[in-house]
């Protein structure tokens, strides 16, 4: 066992919750994988937290790609350098966090009190949620109190330090960390500090989170793709190329919609098509084209049909067949869609509606999303189908206009808290005149009010 992570302890029924066998080690991740793949969807201890059990925070699945890829965008648009930290043994340096951590010994180990037939977790242990947590709290602790590193925002995924020679940036998810500085000596600084609180390996950034990164710091390139993750979760759910190769995550005419959900549902089905939605979503963050696909089949997740248990599957076989596309940021000029030439350290929006594409399953609803592109590639993809109706094109395009002007807004904010705010405006591509018309200083007549009056009342119903 593990010195001075368990001690021999007797139950307690005040304070101790019924032991369970212990099969997570506690120091070596080398427990098997739930999910039948090496590159599963971590769990962070960033995010929504929720409710535990006894009444203490958990937290929740996720990972958080709006602050992780600034991090890449930024560090490619200054020519910083970019390095992975891992923690060795990690939650092993944060006690555990409750007293309710009892366990039956592993198969073979025998106490030699009988008095003190169970193993009490003095350390935090993998696997355990609070475990994680604890940790989180620990290692967030490391960089504010002894290192002076600042939280970007309140859950404290990404931590910033203003140096002299520039900012100094970490993203962590659970115990792997992203570090962008200005330079390898200003690297080295940073870990032999943290070193001085935690046993950590420090190495080039090249894998991070099921994502091979190729970062070229001479041109100032970054190449981003999930190739391993998508062959081994293809492999996992049975997908190969044999037969016709799609050409886009759904056929042209798919429609999803809840109605299609049958009112009873095979258990075995609904866990297969989550597992499937969870592998995808997180394939999004490099694939940003399968965003809306896989939205709409997360609606559907829960009772799936059999057309929709074909459809994951198929975007499946579409990913492996161009795993090697690569989601690639660049601090070059690169043109837009209208011909103009974008500088590659200012974002801008693209957004666009498809009006009353929805069908009548949909009641007409229009499609509409936007694309936030900040050094050459998409850092932010947003694509819903509103609740409300638009009774008109220009109206489908502020539902999706609203939307991305409250991204320029948390956009500003994340520069002004990195101290570093924007020295322009935020520019939104839009394709529909009667809606810059509308926006432009020079409409003020009466039919323009009419119809500004009509989007204030859509703007406080979603409100």
């Amino acid at each position: 066992m593990d010195r001075g992570t368990y001690e021999w302890s007797a139950y307690n029924k005040d304070i101790h919750e019924v032991p369970v066998p212990l099969t997570t080690p506690s120091k070596l991740k080398t427990h098997p994988d739930v999910h039948g793949y090496k590159h599963k969807v971590r769990i962070c201890a960033c995010g929504d937290l929720v409710r535990g059990k006894d009444n203490l925070f958990g937290y929740s699945p996720t990972c958080d790609r709006f602050y992780i890829l600034f991090v890449f965008i930024r560090t490619t648009l200054l020519g910083y350098t970019l390095q992975h930290i891992d923690a060795i043994n990690a939650y092993t340096h944060a006690p555990a966090p409750q007293p309710r951590m009892m366990y039956k010994p592993p198969h073979g180990i025998v106490p030699s009190d009988p008095d003190k037939p169970l193993l009490h977790a003095l350390r935090a242990i993998y696997g355990d949620v609070e475990s994680g947590r604890a940790y989180y709290l620990f290692w967030v602790y490391i960089l504010e109190v002894y290192l002076n590193y600042q939280r970007v925002y309140k859950f404290g995924c990404l931590m910033m330090k203003m140096t002299d020679q520039g900012l100094i940036l970490i993203s962590t998810i659970v115990v792997d960390s992203a570090i962008s500085a200005p330079n390898d000596t200003i690297t080295q600084q940073v870990v032999q500090e943290i070193k001085q609180h935690i046993h950590i390996e420090c190495k080039k950034l090249d894998f991070f989170l099921g994502i091979n990164i190729n970062y070229d710091l001479e041109n100032r390139i970054l190449k981003m793709d999930q190739h391993e993750l998508i062959e081994e979760a293809a492999r996992k759910f049975g997908v190969n190329l044999e037969g016709k190769i799609p050409l886009s995550p759904l056929p042209e005419q798919a429609k999803i919609t809840c109605d299609d959900c049958p009112e009873n549902v095979n258990p075995t089905d609904a866990t297969s098509m989550r597992s499937m939605i969870g592998v995808l979503l997180y394939v999004s963050i490099t694939r940003p084209t399968i965003s809306y696909a896989v939205m709409k089949l997360a609606t559907v997740q829960d009772k799936p049909s059999r057309l929709h248990l074909k459809y994951a599957p198929r975007m499946f076989k579409y990913l492996l067949n161009t795993k090697m596309l690569p989601l690639v940021f660049s601090a070059k000029p690169y043109p837009l869609p209208d011909g103009t030439i974008q500088a590659a350290d200012q974002p801008i929006i693209l957004a666009d509606s498809s009006y009353g594409d929805g069908g009548k399953a949909e009641k007409h609803r229009s499609t509409g999303g936007y694309n936030v592109l900040l050094g050459g590639a998409a850092w932010v993809t947003k694509s819903n189908t509103p609740k409300i109706i638009a009774d008109s094109s220009p109206k489908a395009e502020l539902q999706q206009l609203y939307g991305a002007t409250k991204q320029v807004m948390a956009i500003h904010n994340l520069f002004n808290k990195i101290k570093q705010p924007l020295s322009e405006p935020i520019g939104i591509k839009q394709d529909n005149n009667t809606v810059i018309s509308v926006f432009s200083v020079s409409s003020n007549n009466k039919n323009s009010r009419h119809w500004e009056t009509k989007y204030f009342w859509i703007e406080q119903v979603m409100e």
